[in-house]
């Protein structure tokens, strides 16, 4: 609200206070393969620069739990920074994979 959100028109909820967040994205999870979440851009980086090995499954859950949040509401607008793109574009892959 300090930042000038309109109670009107934005609802704020906490995450895990609804049970579709977690069982849409396990059921996402478990259409979206592992080659798939390897091309994105930050495993891609961590890849080049050696770490690899290093990678905590955070990086590939994150883009799906992100997919689960967009669809679970069926949003029209997604407001995210340029680097959230690329899951938002999964988002939509991993919509159309699992319809």
């Amino acid at each position: 609200m300090a930042c000038g959100l309109d109670p009107s028109k934005v609802h704020i909820y906490n995450q895990s206070d609804v049970a579709g967040h977690l069982q849409l994205f396990r059921t996402l999870a478990c259409v979206t393969n592992v080659g798939f979440m390897k091309r994105m851009h930050a495993y891609k980086a961590a890849v080049d620069q050696g770490k690899g090995d290093e990678i905590s499954m955070g990086t590939f859950n994150y883009p799906v739990l992100m997919a689960a949040d967009i669809l679970l509401y069926d949003a029209d607008y997604v407001p995210v920074g340029k680097d959230q793109k690329q899951h938002v574009e999964y988002a939509r892959d991993i919509a159309e994979k699992f319809n």
